[in-house]
């Protein structure tokens, strides 16, 4: 398995459980506890890509640049990841790529209001991005 198809593979895995009824109804609560959503997506991701036989840590971190480090079928990547609170959307966002510009890749979770995606977009127009809609308000991103 390649990067592209193990990117894939991460997307549709966490697509799938932030879509879960339970877990959207904790997207609207978390937010306002802002300082610990993050916390809660980083926990939430590593928990549910290793209950899909993804091994995800925070392990080797430091060498990825990056927040998690995911290995599966002997290709490893490491993972930034952002979510949006409400506050300072582009520059929590694009800050993340500034920040760690060694990550091979960018995990994004944010609520899609006033079409946040397209201006995300904007701002990325050399980068492979990958997303899906969790349901009209929430969507996952995946930028490498």
């Amino acid at each position: 398995m390649g990067k592209t198809s193990l990117y894939q593979n991460i997307l549709n895995v966490l697509a799938k459980h932030f879509s879960e009824p339970d877990t959207l109804h904790k997207l609207d609560i978390i937010p306002a506890f802002a300082d610990g959503f993050e916390n809660w997506f980083q926990i939430e991701t590593i928990v549910n890509l290793i209950d899909n036989e993804i091994h995800a840590s925070t392990l080797g971190k430091k060498t990825f640049d990056a927040d998690i480090v995911v290995e599966y079928e002997g290709v490893e990547v490491g993972l930034e990841l952002r979510c949006w609170s409400g506050r300072g959307f582009t520059d929590n966002m694009l800050k993340a790529l500034t920040d760690h510009p060694k990550a091979d890749s960018y995990l994004f979770l944010f609520r899609n209001d006033d079409d946040k995606l397209s201006e995300l977009l904007g701002y990325l127009p050399e980068k492979d991005v990958l997303y899906k809609r969790l349901d009209s308000e929430w969507i996952i991103m995946l930028v490498k």
